[in-house]
């Protein structure tokens, strides 16, 4: 079977440059499902929880978070 679509993958050298993100300390970065917006201008809730609010110290809490519902958008 083809690949069909976009890679789901992104590394966090190429993520946008307003993200606050540690760029060498991670590899790999949610890649952001951003709608009819372009993808320079959104932010994915994971690094929204971990990075910026500093509820969460790594991805697997931060999805924790997300999945159990306690994150209102």
């Amino acid at each position: 079977m083809a690949k069909k679509g976009m890679s789901h993958h992104l590394k966090s050298l190429a993520a946008p440059s307003f993200w606050p993100i540690l760029r060498k300390e991670y590899v790999w970065v949610v890649k952001p499902n951003p709608g009819p917006h372009p993808m320079n201008r959104c932010i994915p809730l994971l690094i929204l929880i971990r990075d910026i609010l500093k509820i969460a110290e790594n991805a697997r809490e931060s999805k924790r978070i997300i999945f159990d519902g306690n994150v209102y958008v």
